[in-house]
């Protein structure tokens, strides 16, 4: 006999702090186990951005158990917005609910049946799930269970993520790309190399997290020509210093003769480098030092036996030419749409 689906709202603190020890267990029986949805992250995010949101996070029990998770918060506007944890520029990407892979039409059929009651409650009157993947069977039950519960919903344009797999090999991989491109990153490898030393670094002490972090912090400014927001710098310190120790943080700085002049700050997980942001000093932009640290770090990840380096969303020309397949995401809403809602 099928079990019973319990459903539980967690709406205090005290009470979502309490979710730590089953949180990352439920996370690694799904399909979608992304890096953006793992205790860390999602605990660090509402540390840090807690005042613009309240909980309305959902637990469903079987069998007086944890089986599953919804890890929602509804934004504090004039009309309460629904949203996954992680949508604002903090950029969390390929969100969705923590449900073991199989049971996805039942338990998220039971989470959105809660969050249909939650609405006609008035606790929520729009609702913008952000960069669900298309691939994944929940995109879809999330669209028919609302529908069929009277929730009409929109999916917005197409989040292209392009993806670089790098099995079986790395020789393999770089026989796939553009010779004329890989050339031209070896060119400019050689015309580095007759000004000094160069030096290809991964971050692997406290100390060294927070130097490699300074240095992006400065030449993404720099890059950008414009001061990163404070709040955001301060969230990613803190992720930073939690990913490090659990290997999930992969903060690459390339050096040459000693000084800095290209970092990138991306995440290790579920057999993938996650690649979020990097900088360059503009002085060295003449030998695209940007691409060559991005080439030194892909062979590092292939070499330490990452499947791929996902470029997460943003289809520009730089990733599409180290990229050999691609992950397709929505945002689906209800109440408003638009390019801007969601982040």
């Amino acid at each position: 006999m099928p079990s019973t689906i319990d459903i539980q709202t967690i709406e205090t603190d005290d009470a979502f702090f309490a979710l730590e020890p089953v949180w990352n267990h439920v996370l690694s029986q799904c399909n979608n186990n992304s890096v953006f949805l793992t205790w860390e992250w999602i605990e660090t995010w509402w540390m840090v951005y807690a005042a613009d949101y309240r909980l309305a996070v959902l637990l469903a029990f079987e069998d007086g158990r944890p089986s599953a998770i919804a890890p929602l918060v509804i934004r504090r506007r004039e009309k309460p917005r629904l949203e996954f944890f992680g949508q604002n520029q903090a950029y969390g990407e390929y969100l969705g609910f923590l449900v073991p892979a199989g049971r996805e039409t039942d338990l998220i059929g039971a989470f959105c049946s809660r969050l249909a009651d939650m609405r006609r409650q008035g606790l929520w009157e729009t609702m913008a799930f952000a960069v669900v993947r298309e691939d994944q069977l929940e995109f879809q039950v999330i669209c028919d269970r609302l529908t069929q519960l009277g929730i009409t919903t929109q999916k917005l344009e197409p989040r292209i993520s392009p993806v670089a797999h790098l099995a079986p090999s790395w020789q393999s991989y770089v026989a796939g790309l553009d010779r004329q491109f890989v050339r031209r990153i070896e060119y400019n490898l050689r015309r580095l190399s007759r000004i000094g030393p160069i030096r290809f670094e991964m971050a692997a002490t406290s100390d060294e997290c927070r130097t490699f972090f300074d240095d992006f912090i400065d030449m993404n400014n720099e890059r950008w020509q414009r001061p990163m927001d404070e709040t955001f710098i301060a969230f990613h310190r803190r992720i930073a210093s939690r990913f490090l120790p659990l290997g999930r943080l992969a903060l690459a700085r390339l050096s040459l003769a000693g000084k800095p002049i290209a970092v990138k700050y991306d995440y290790i997980f579920d057999n993938k480098v996650w690649g979020y942001q990097g900088g360059w000093d503009r002085a060295f932009a003449k030998y695209e030092v940007g691409s060559v640290l991005l080439y030194k770090l892909l062979a590092h990840a292939a070499t330490a036996g990452h499947e791929a380096y996902d470029f997460l969303e943003g289809n520009e020309w730089y990733k599409r030419r180290w990229s050999n397949r691609q992950i397709v995401a929505r945002d689906i809403v209800h109440g408003e749409a638009g390019p801007s809602i969601v982040f």
